[in-house]
């Protein structure tokens, strides 16, 4: 995308949860971008040292 190359996060997790026998109707993946979606979310890298801090949860049943 613009000359750089961007590699695809949540389907590389998702791949990975798979291989290692989570079923896929106990994966949820968010589909938004953090990047393109900065009034939703921080990013360090748009927003540099500036950036708001964020969090995630994962688990397990």
């Amino acid at each position: 995308k613009n000359g750089k190359n961007l590699l695809d996060i949540s389907s590389l997790n998702k791949q990975q949860f798979k291989e290692a026998g989570v079923l896929e109707k106990n994966i949820s993946v968010c589909k938004y971008c953090t990047a393109e979606n900065n009034s939703l979310f921080y990013s360090y890298r748009m927003e540099g040292e500036n950036a708001g801090r964020m969090m995630s949860v994962l688990r397990l049943r």
